[in-house]
């Protein structure tokens, strides 16, 4: 005769068995181990992750319907004020933007353009030219350092 587990519950053929109680799982976040220390169940973690997938809580589809439901501020705000507004991290959101929307490339070649290249010519702070045209400081560096040595050959 097996010995049974006094805390578990046991079905009509001695199988232990779980009754979900949506109520009590579906505030709940984290990983299954963490569930079961926090909710301080005798179940194991596989059965948690069961009991989550039969009441729908899927983390996964979830977390992609939260990121699609605030698309378009992800598309019109900056990334940081994206951050500040919904409470996400900002390598979150940039890595959201991303998925989302793809790469934002420029054609190559843009900074060659007459208009963008005597605006990076320009004789001012290298930090307002990269605010107007929204690359790094550095790149303006590098692109009118390049444009310079064109102009000399």
């Amino acid at each position: 005769m097996s010995r049974r587990n006094p805390r578990r519950a046991y079905d009509e053929h001695g199988a232990a068995r779980v009754l979900a109680l949506e109520a009590r799982l579906e505030p709940r976040r984290g990983t299954a181990a963490l569930m079961v220390a926090v909710l301080g169940l005798p179940i194991g973690a596989s059965t948690i992750k069961r009991i989550r997938r039969l009441l729908g809580h899927h983390y996964i589809a979830d977390h992609a319907a939260w990121w699609e439901a605030r698309a378009e501020d992800l598309a019109d705000l900056t990334i940081e004020a994206f951050a500040a507004r919904h409470g996400c991290s900002v390598g979150g959101a940039s890595q959201a933007r991303a998925a989302l929307f793809g790469p934002s490339l420029r054609p190559a070649g843009w900074w060659r353009a007459p208009d963008v290249a005597a605006v990076i010519l320009a004789d001012r702070p290298r930090a307002d030219i990269a605010d107007d045209l929204g690359i790094s400081v550095g790149t303006v560096g590098r692109l009118r350092w390049m444009l310079q040595q064109d102009r000399r050959r």
